[in-house]
């Protein structure tokens, strides 16, 4: 403690990074065991926030094959056509509309 000024973990980065009383700073990637008590709040709480965005990405996928699909039903268009008009290839495409 008398050289360190400040140690932070990003949990979500496994990013450890020291601050020295000189004014050096570095940091390091390490994989950190859990908290032998369980993981804090404030980690759960991050954690069920990235599982909603995964449920919002699916939505939004969703969403975006209906628009896919309204736009090759309004231009009469093949999803090949489709796919080359939006700049994607048929293959994905086809993925995505596959969703519905």
């Amino acid at each position: 403690m008398k050289i360190v000024s400040r140690i932070t973990y990003e949990y979500k980065e496994s990013y450890i990074e020291v601050s020295l009383k000189n004014g050096v700073q570095f940091g390091f990637r390490a994989a950190v065991k859990p908290h032998p008590g369980g993981i804090p709040k404030k980690e759960r709480q991050a954690y069920k926030e990235i599982q909603h965005l995964k449920a919002d990405k699916a939505t939004y996928y969703k969403a975006l094959a209906l628009q896919i699909r309204e736009y090759m039903r309004v231009n009469n268009l093949s999803q090949k056509e489709c796919a080359q008009a939006l700049g994607l290839s048929s293959a994905r495409v086809s993925q995505i509309l596959t969703l519905l």
